[in-house]
């Protein structure tokens, strides 16, 4: 599951590009908008791997912990508790791969907030209802959903029939059903979907932010944005604040933003499309070269040139040398990467750790 979902995120930038606004509902995959709690792991907690249709957990060394006895399973999320299917129910382990709570439910999210979302399929499947659970796996919010996504900020998108709206921890609709999709909640705004194009809320249900083209979620005050085919940024006040001058633009990270641009000779003649790095005024600090580019992590970014994947500093240099297949940003001190068909985790300086 591991490998599948890292293979099919890098199949082709605009691919991925689009699966971002996407959601399918369908477990760890790119299209998917349900978090695999990858950006909330701690050092000491163990980290997913897959070997062949089994899931275990390593250590930062490399050193496998919890043995690969799952059929599926998602990263430990920051309270030390990961969801892991045994068979065909979920349930849930502690970073000691202790069963927490028995496998009973037909799917399950991680904790967010104290609560996590799970599933319960009713008449072979035909129909599917989401709720919540708390730690000791008392239903706090009653199945009701077709689908619902993680807690934040307080709240939580659900869809009831085929709008969405958010409901409070104690299961309240405090925005109705309204949106065509909805995110989670950032620095105070969520992004919606309103027919074919995406503005932001309040946490009153208040359009505060008008529908554009397309658009991301805020990270570090700043959210992407489509306006007329290209991309720029704004503030949470909604105001331009980096014009719409790229083809594509990804979240900021560590203060700088990976983006697609046109390389020109001598300013005229087009020699194609390109990746590079913005601040946040808008000025290329690492000059467009890339053939893709992630946002910055823990000091590294993954790029790719000819064809292979390596990570560069904030200065532009290249730290690990493009030799990988796939790779992803890094968490706590690693980063996954694909070597052929094999997945793998390094460390900061490349080596590999599993």
């Amino acid at each position: 599951m591991v490998k599948d979902s890292l293979e099919e995120r890098y199949k082709s930038a605009l691919a991925l590009l689009e699966a971002i606004e996407q959601k399918t509902g369908t477990q760890l995959t790119p299209k998917s908008r349900i978090k695999t709690s990858t950006r909330a792991s701690k050092p000491s907690l163990p980290k997913l791997i897959q070997i062949e249709s089994k899931h275990g957990y390593i250590n930062y060394k490399g050193q496998m912990v919890i043995g690969p006895e799952y059929d599926q399973a998602l990263n430990f999320s920051s309270d030390g508790l990961a969801a892991v299917k045994i068979i065909n129910k979920w349930g849930y382990i502690n970073s000691a791969g202790r069963i927490v709570l028995t496998p009973q439910f037909d799917e399950a999210r991680n904790f967010a907030q104290d609560l996590a979302a799970f599933k319960v399929a009713k008449w072979l499947g035909m129909k599917q209802e989401w709720g919540y659970i708390d730690k000791t796996a008392t239903v706090v919010i009653p199945p009701q959903f077709q689908q619902a996504l993680d807690f934040s900020e307080d709240l939580a998108a659900v869809r009831l029939g085929v709008q969405w709206g958010y409901i409070n921890t104690q299961g309240e609709m405090v925005i109705n059903p309204q949106f065509d999709d909805a995110y989670e909640f950032k620095q105070g705004k969520a992004r919606v979907r309103i027919g074919s194009k995406y503005g932001y809320i309040d946490k009153s249900g208040k359009v505060v932010i008008p529908p554009r083209d397309s658009a991301r979620d805020f990270c570090e005050g700043l959210a992407a944005v489509k306006i007329n085919s290209q991309w720029g940024y704004i503030n949470t006040q909604g105001n331009i604040v980096i014009q719409p001058l790229f083809s594509q633009a990804l979240d900021f990270g560590q203060k700088l933003a990976p983006v697609l641009t046109d390389i020109k000779l001598f300013g005229l003649m087009a020699l194609g499309k390109k990746w590079g790095y913005i601040n946040q005024s808008g000025q290329m600090i690492i000059d467009a070269q890339f053939d893709w580019a992630l946002p910055f992590s823990q000091g590294l970014a993954a790029i790719k040139k000819n064809d292979k994947w390596g990570y560069i500093n904030k200065q532009g240099l290249i730290i690990i040398e493009p030799q990988f297949d796939l790779a992803d940003s890094f968490v706590d001190s690693s980063a996954s990467v694909m070597i052929g068909n094999s997945y793998h985790y390094i460390n900061k300086k490349g080596k590999l750790i599993y």
